[in-house]
């Protein structure tokens, strides 16, 4: 019989939760067929939703979703960029009320 072997993990539960509602910045470039670096741009700039961990990043799994949602499968005409103001701009309204 074999024996199953505790694994250590440094993991908390706080970058657990956001593992589970961010993404990485290399997965919502591939679904919103943009590239890293235009990302990682617009994410060092303040124009994108998102938070730094250390050296890396990752944008609200939320947003990414809708944009995707909204823009790429309905079809909306706008921009990125625009997109995420507008999306920033709704989610700020929302939390200060």
């Amino acid at each position: 019989m074999e024996t199953v072997q505790s694994v250590q993990t440094t993991a908390t539960p706080a970058s657990i939760g956001a593992a589970a509602t961010g993404m990485s910045v290399a997965e919502a470039a591939c679904l919103i067929s943009r590239s890293r670096e235009y990302l990682y741009s617009g994410l060092r700039k303040g124009q994108f939703p998102g938070t730094q961990f250390g050296r890396g990043w990752t944008m609200p799994r939320e947003f990414v979703e809708s944009f995707v949602r909204d823009v790429l499968q309905r079809g909306l005409s706008i921009s990125f960029e625009n997109y995420a103001a507008d999306w920033r701009a709704r989610n700020d309204a929302e939390a200060s009320a």
